[in-house]
């Protein structure tokens, strides 16, 4: 059956990049600055972001909200009891926006589809997902507060959830701690034995499927979600008309790569180590030129270890990632209970041992450098640091507290990092106005930007430092003490 989707308006960064001139990097920075904000409880619009670091002009910011709106951004009727604020996020067949529910007086996410044709298959995927939403009452799981239709338009209102997810924070940190891995792994394990309570598979978990709500993490879209079992003899959603697949290659099982009709819970255990795999490695567990390639890889390549890129990874982590891959799933761990039985193993171990790295140490407190996922404070303001990429340090940071930070093997330098290849000065950061730029302080071996050597450069939120082995990404993270410049 044929149905027309009425066309979704371009995102914001899209529009600033064609009609505005904003570089991508730009736009990067802004969006990274977003990505932090959400962590700290506090949203701010793209375009407000723009303007702040100088990139746009109100004028222009005017005139690309106009052209939002022109392509149909809220080309959507009244919701009774609903009254839209904004967009917040738009995929393949609907938009999101954030809400206010009238009659109680509070703020939801608000999913609007608008179609031609009622009887789509997207209509119906649609209404899979409410209907299954309904059915996880969960403290894992986004919930699901009302669903409705105005005409041709279905809607769908759930718990909103202020903070970022799983994708967004991997873009601004690249990889997590083992710790916060495996805490983030254990709720979605945790979610999908609620799954299985009703036998159910979720089919798409994915790092933009889930949501940090500050110490808690919550599965959402079930658009794909169905029935372990289909006795109904009911087409199977995994493919289209053309017999495409549907779900992302990433993190998609290798059963469902070959559309297999019983597919079960297994496939989602599967995604949830290529989840965890992306967050202890930094890395995908497959790369592929196409998505051809690269499910052609899932189905005849066994994964990579992941201790290959981290050594440092423990034993009991690299197992439980293994075991979740492996490429026939009669081999994978077979409930989502044994996997969070061993997860839950996996950090009581990791969180018992006593652990020290002492290599790099900030001179002006003497202490070892600190993983924000490790501090008990309340989160109050953002600042810079150094995320630690490679090396005995992987994962953690080092706050930039100063308008000038001089890192080096000298002992009095403020960030001294103990490795035969820095000099004893070897490089600056220095804060200049509301940017940033690094010095080379005449070291032997140099310092690297995105690849390239440098001696001075301005640097961006998410750029890459590199010295030989030592690997540092210029980030934002959240300050627990508060007594930092916010930026």
């Amino acid at each position: 059956m044929s149905y027309n989707r009425k066309k979704l308006a371009p995102r914001l960064g899209e529009l600033a990049k064609k009609m505005a001139g904003v570089s991508a990097r730009d736009l990067k920075e802004c969006v990274q600055l977003q990505v932090a904000l959400k962590r700290t409880g506090r949203f701010k619009m793209l375009g407000g972001l723009l303007i702040e670091r100088g990139y746009l002009e109100q004028e222009k910011l005017d005139e690309l909200l106009e052209e939002q709106r022109n392509q149909g951004i809220y080309d959507v009727p009244e919701i009774p009891d609903y009254t839209i604020k904004h967009r917040i996020g738009a995929g393949g067949m609907a938009q999101v926006f954030l809400a206010n529910q009238v009659k109680v007086n509070r703020d939801v996410a608000l999913k609007i589809v608008t179609w031609e044709d009622p009887e789509g298959k997207d209509v119906a995927r649609f209404l899979r997902e409410a209907k299954s939403a309904a059915k996880l009452n969960h403290p894992n799981f986004v919930q699901a507060i009302d669903f409705g239709q105005v005409n041709e338009t279905y809607f769908f209102a759930m718990e909103y959830i202020a903070g970022p997810n799983l994708q967004e924070i991997l873009n601004l940190y690249n990889r997590l701690s083992e710790v916060m891995s495996l805490n983030i792994a254990n709720q979605v394990a945790t979610a999908l034995c609620r799954l299985e309570e009703e036998d159910l598979i979720h089919r798409d978990l994915k790092p933009t499927n889930i949501l940090l709500d500050g110490d808690t993490v919550k599965v959402c879209d079930l658009g794909l979600a169905r029935p372990v079992f289909k006795e109904d003899g009911e087409e199977d959603f995994m493919l289209t008309e053309q017999g495409a697949i549907l779900g992302t290659p990433d993190y998609l099982s290798p059963e469902q790569a070959r559309s297999l009709k019983d597919i079960d819970i297994r496939a989602d255990l599967y995604a949830l180590g290529g989840m965890l795999y992306r967050m202890v490695t930094g890395k995908l567990p497959y790369r592929g030129e196409s998505p051809t390639s690269l499910i052609y890889r899932k189905l005849y390549e066994p994964v990579v270890p992941p201790k290959v890129h981290m050594p440092d990874l423990s034993d009991g982590t690299a197992f439980l990632i293994e075991k979740l891959m492996e490429r026939k799933r009669e081999n994978r761990f077979q409930t989502a209970k044994e996997v969070l039985s061993e997860g839950r193993a996996c950090l009581n171990q990791l969180t018992s041992d006593t652990k020290t790295h002492l290599e790099i140490i900030g001179s002006e407190t003497g202490s070892v450098l600190e993983s924000p996922e490790t501090r008990t404070r309340a989160p109050s303001e953002l600042r810079p640091a150094l995320l630690f990429i490679s090396g005995a340090a992987a994962g953690r940071h080092f706050p930039l507290t100063r308008d000038e930070t001089i890192v080096g093997r000298q002992s009095s330098c403020n960030l001294c990092i103990r490795e035969p290849w820095f000099s004893r000065r070897h490089f600056a950061i220095r804060r200049r106005d509301d940017t940033w730029q690094l010095s080379d302080l005449g070291s032997r071996n140099g310092v690297k930007v995105n690849g390239k050597t440098v001696d001075k450069a301005r640097i961006h939120y998410g750029d890459e430092i590199e010295v030989k082995d030592t690997k540092m990404m210029f980030v934002l993270e959240v300050d627990s003490t508060g007594e930092t410049r916010s930026v």
